[in-house]
């Protein structure tokens, strides 16, 4: 088997080669996220990662320039044998000029500024992280509670870094009763933060415990543009926005704050052909 499945990778990533060095998330107790939830996390072994990459080379050809790390949460690795998994792809795949890998606050958390200097001077350029809400009570809901001041310090890290930190919010994560409180703390966050890009996701009910809470399974299509426009109002800081996940209603991009009243145009759009708007 080329892959241990289920596999994900962000839609930016879609021309790049996955190479599984983890399975599964560490974490993998959010309310909220069923990706994870049928398999345990370990981490490949040199043996592994090198039977896999013979087999991916086999596949896909050695010429890859782009190599996306999975799974989940690979950056939870320690620093040295991150680095080391990099360099047998890089063995095996001459010609790659990028990684990119998901990471989270809790795995970044143990990240020194020296460790993610290391990371980029060996080509780490993106890290893909799931702030999810900027509201620590949405935060204890959902089983991913960390305190906002202290996510903010971890992901100014990695930008210091001089890393691209794409952060994802997911809308819809405060149920209607924390809809906006949930919006205007999350724009709060990433204009801390300034990461280099920011993604809206659509919260998905479907094989998660949620599904049976009225707060969340009530949140319609109109509760999602309207809190949508509320955090894409609050965002101050530059970053390159995207709501073009497949589970977003309709897709959006642009640079904020600059294109901030063409996607706040065509939200308002999309929410005046709603049932009932």
């Amino acid at each position: 088997m080329l892959y241990s499945e289920p596999l994900f990778r962000p839609p930016a990533e879609a021309d790049s080669l996955i190479v599984q060095i983890t399975e599964g998330c560490a974490y993998n107790r959010c309310l909220f996220c069923p990706m994870y939830k049928g398999k345990d996390f370990r981490v490949h072994s040199p043996k592994e990662i090198a039977v896999h990459l013979r087999d991916l080379s086999s596949v896909f050809g050695p010429d890859q320039t782009r190599v996306f790390l999975a799974d989940g949460d690979a950056l939870v690795m320690d620093t040295d044998d991150f680095l080391a998994a990099m360099a047998q792809v890089r063995s095996a795949f001459p010609a790659v000029r990028r990684f990119a890998a998901y990471g989270s606050v809790f795995s970044l958390a143990a990240k020194t500024a020296d460790d993610l200097l290391r990371l980029k001077a060996a080509g780490l350029r993106t890290v893909y992280l799931g702030l999810e809400s900027g509201d620590e009570e949405t935060l204890r809901r959902m089983g991913k509670y960390m305190a906002a001041p202290r996510m903010a310090g971890i992901c100014r890290r990695v930008v210091e870094a001089g890393l691209n930190l794409s952060v994802m919010v997911v809308i819809g994560l405060g149920g209607r009763s924390r809809s906006r409180p949930h919006a205007e703390a999350s724009a709060r966050l990433v204009n801390e933060i300034r990461p280099s890009h920011t993604s809206l996701l659509n919260l998905l009910l479907a094989h998660t415990p949620l599904a049976a809470d009225a707060d969340y399974r009530d949140f319609a299509l109109t509760d999602y543009f309207s809190e949508a426009a509320a955090f894409v109002a609050a965002v101050e800081c530059r970053t390159i926005f995207r709501a073009n996940h497949a589970s977003n209603p309709v897709a959006l991009q642009g640079v904020l704050p600059r294109d901030r009243e063409l996607i706040l145009s065509r939200i308002q759009t999309a929410l005046s052909r709603c049932p009932g708007a």
